[in-house]
């Protein structure tokens, strides 16, 4: 909104009027109105170049117009038009400084005031901006485009106010189509649905033909729960466009949010079976029932008849592509395999759909479907980051380290600076012991991105690992001055320090920390019952070890420490207990075998 006007306010240079009366024959008197007139002339010739100047676009040289008039003569004016290219400019400083003089010398001129907020706002001066829209209101209360900038700033932190300001301007200035779509936007950020409904309505009554307005009803009348509104409004709508197909989408959409799942399911099978519902609103809608059946698998059975009804008319390569996914959801690996040959054939050219579908499958913690997926196409994409990626990544999943680094090594050959891929590689590298690889890896994704606590974090591992002391303590130490409350560093730091017995009281501090962000974190606990062993504290050692035992799914290693916690407390035997339930959950380890077949730690 342009605040600004071609300010030739020759009103602001008219001087003072002398005097009357016999005053007028003082010699004096007549010398300094000379004087003072001349002033003014000159005043007025600069300011009559600066602004043609500006008229030019000049503004650099309108400037020094203006401030040679300011020599002649201090006028509000002047400092405005200062103020004003120096805006245009984008001299922020010079400016404000010079608005503000303008608004000094004249207060209640809203023109100044209207420049020195946009100065302000554009200084990301947002209060000072608030405040001076505040004071134009107050001069005169219905002035629009304050109203609608002191709407738009209240936006963010007061949205209840913002849309009390946007009624006011419509009760001013009638019923706006920018303004009624802000208000319908703040009741939705607010949870007021039924606000936006009745705004959105308000809006149709000014534009009563609006597809696009209609169809946003139609969603706000589904998340109000008005079913009845939607379905009604929305077989108005298809009637008008039957052949939306985004419409016919959403009246199935509509249906599975009201818990119709089955009505839905019908609709689009009929509608599938219409000469004029095209192919791609048939996968449309085939994708669309596939999306749901991720989050719920009962949907799996219509997103896969919906498939197969469509691929009896069609051999196109999408369709071939999720009939490949559903079969791998279902277990049935082989139709999974040749699904996904016929997609690859069809359409050897086209890697996004291998990502999108990988990239489903691993949100959903299918990685053997990724890679029954991909590892038959991976070839044919040589230079395809995101596909390396996320098979390495599901190798990874699968603990097949040798293949995971493989691929996750392509990942990083391709994008060299993505921080995901280099952690990802790090961790595998570490996994097939080259942890001197791993290290480095990790130490190439701190410099590109240096307070990366989570590269920090695995960094401290490794070190922690292979007894690199003094480097664990510096990367730890160097992540908590970066986020000092960060509760994975806390414990991992103490827990370090526990395994090395130094240090114990600070351990100690770090991992009660820890604990007050995730009481019932179990690796947090056992940690802190760690401490307190090497501490000689056994019994508090024991109580917050055996607390932990309640949480965790993985408690091997932590069977391992209660057992020596019991050991030192001197009851040999059920220690002895306490390691052979653990190696029962690790019948690999032959520490704990060791420590069975000595009966001590």
């Amino acid at each position: 909104m342009k605040i600004f006007s071609a300010l030739f306010i020759i009103v602001l240079f008219v001087i003072a009027g002398c005097g009357t009366g016999s005053q007028e024959s003082d010699s004096g008197l007549k010398e300094k109105a000379s004087e003072l007139a001349a002033n003014h002339r000159e005043a007025m010739n600069r300011f009559i170049d600066g602004t043609a100047a500006e008229a030019k676009g000049d503004y650099a040289a309108a400037i020094i117009e203006y401030q040679d008039a300011l020599n002649f003569q201090q006028s509000a004016g002047i400092y405005y038009s200062i103020a004003k290219n120096y805006f245009f400019l984008g001299k922020l400083a010079g400016a404000v400084d010079n608005a503000r003089t303008a608004v000094k010398l004249d207060s209640t001129s809203v023109e100044y005031l209207l420049l020195l907020q946009e100065i302000y706002s554009s200084s990301h001066l947002q209060d000072s901006a608030l405040i001076t829209l505040e004071k134009i209101l107050k001069i005169d209360s219905t002035r629009a485009e304050a109203l609608f900038k002191l709407a738009q700033l209240s936006e963010k932190t007061r949205p209840q106010q913002a849309i009390n300001i946007y009624k006011k301007l419509i009760k001013y200035n009638g019923p706006d189509w920018n303004v009624l779509a802000r208000i319908g936007e703040l009741y939705e950020r607010l949870g007021n649905i039924n606000g936006a409904i009745k705004t959105i309505e308000e809006l149709l009554e000014l534009i009563p033909e609006s597809k696009q307005l209609e169809t946003m009803l139609v969603v706000y009348y589904t998340k109000a729960s008005l079913f009845d509104k939607a379905h009604s409004k929305l077989d108005e709508l298809i009637q008008f466009y039957p052949e939306d197909d985004e419409l016919v989408q959403l009246k199935g959409e509509t249906l599975i949010k009201e818990g119709k799942v089955s009505d839905a399911a019908e609709y689009y099978r009929r509608l599938l079976a219409l000469p004029q519902t095209t192919l791609d609103a048939k996968i449309r809608i085939g994708a669309y029932f596939y999306t749901l059946a991720l989050k719920d698998t009962t949907l799996m059975e219509s997103a896969s008849l919906i498939f197969e009804s469509i691929d009896r008319d069609t051999t196109d390569w999408m369709v071939k592509l999720h009939l490949g996914a559903i079969s791998a959801m279902r277990g049935k690996d082989s139709i999974a395999i040749s699904q996904f040959e016929k997609a690859a054939e069809l359409a050897p050219w086209n890697a996004d759909a291998w990502v999108r579908l990988a990239s489903l499958l691993f949100d959903s913690k299918r990685y053997k479907e990724v890679v029954t997926a991909l590892g038959h196409v991976i070839d044919k994409f040589p230079e395809e980051f995101p596909l390396h990626l996320i098979l390495g990544l599901s190798y990874a999943q699968l603990n097949n380290f040798e293949d995971a680094v493989t691929y996750l090594a392509k990942a990083v050959e391709l994008k060299g600076k993505d921080i995901n891929a280099i952690g990802a590689y790090s961790y595998a590298l570490n996994k097939i012991e080259d942890y001197k690889n791993a290290i480095i890896w990790l130490k190439k994704g701190l410099a590109i991105e240096p307070a990366s606590v989570e590269l920090m974090a695995n960094l401290g591992l490794l070190y922690d690992e292979h007894n690199m002391n003094s480097e664990c303590d510096s990367i730890y130490s160097a992540a908590l001055k970066v986020n000092p409350d960060n509760a994975i560093i806390l414990n991992n730091y103490a827990y370090s320090l526990s395994k090395r017995s130094y240090n114990l009281d600070e351990a100690l501090e770090m991992v009660s920390r820890a604990l007050e962000k995730e009481p019932d974190n179990p690796s947090y606990l056992d940690t802190k019952g760690w401490v307190y062993y090497k501490m000689g504290n056994y019994p508090d050692a024991k109580k917050f070890i055996e607390e932990s035992l309640k949480f965790s799914s993985d408690k091997s290693v932590i069977l391992d420490h209660l057992a020596e916690v019991v050991y030192a407390m001197g009851n040999r035997t059920e220690a002895i207990s306490i390691w052979k339930r653990a190696l029962e959950l690790s019948p690999d380890n032959t520490e704990l075998k060791q420590k069975i077949e000595r009966g001590k730690p």
